[in-house]
């Protein structure tokens, strides 16, 4: 009972200032920022979570190598044709042992399909010009698509014009020579007579 009076009757001490302490006695007796708790706080849930994920995490790990697989009673050597991309791993009796997926044969397949419409087109282009038939005519013309037909028919009559005025040049050019060596010739008659009459008339 004494006690509780004593603590009633004791005079209330207001906060005591720490800035007038010394440096090192301020630092000892001041308390803690609620800051600095909860940095410390936030840390040590940070520390126990990583520990915990890299006991129990688990990472997918892809590597690409060659080497040879080995069964037991039996050995053999595993090597592509080609660099590839192994899908499936078969472990079956009597299904193929490993399914394999080439890398680049897509885009190889892709381009030599483009290669042979390209020299499809091409060879019926030259064969109807060499054979002076439209391309309607030929048998595999009606094999192909309906664009790539426009696409040859217009090949087809640009490269026939081509064709035609190539040959009327030349043609006219065969005339003009023609005309130009029979002129000559006729000079040459001329001279010749000439040249008769001035030896009759010596």
């Amino acid at each position: 009972m004494t006690n509780r009076i004593t603590r009633k009757l004791k005079p209330f001490s207001p906060p005591y200032n720490y800035d007038f302490l010394p440096a090192h006695l301020a630092l000892m007796n001041s308390p803690l920022s609620p800051f600095v708790r909860l940095t410390a706080l936030t840390l040590s849930i940070g520390v126990v979570i990583t520990i915990s994920w890299a006991y129990w995490g688990q990472l997918h790990v892809q590597a690409t190598s060659t080497g040879r697989l080995i069964v037991s009673g039996h050995s053999q050597v595993i090597q592509a044709y080609e660099q590839s991309r192994l899908t499936e791993l078969h472990i079956k009796k009597g299904e193929p042992l490993l399914t394999l997926d080439a890398l680049g044969v897509s885009q190889d397949i892709i381009g030599i399909s483009h290669q042979i419409k390209y020299h499809t087109i091409e060879k019926l282009l030259y064969q109807s010009l060499l054979e002076n038939k439209i391309p309607h005519q030929q048998l595999t013309f009606h094999q192909l698509t309906k664009r790539q037909q426009e696409k040859i028919s217009q090949n087809y009559h640009h490269k026939k014009a081509q064709f035609d005025a190539q040959m009327t040049s030349l043609t006219s050019e065969i005339e003009v020579n023609h005309s130009s060596q029979t002129a000559k010739n006729n000079d040459l008659n001329v001279l010749s007579l000439l040249k008769k009459n001035i030896k009759q008339s010596l």
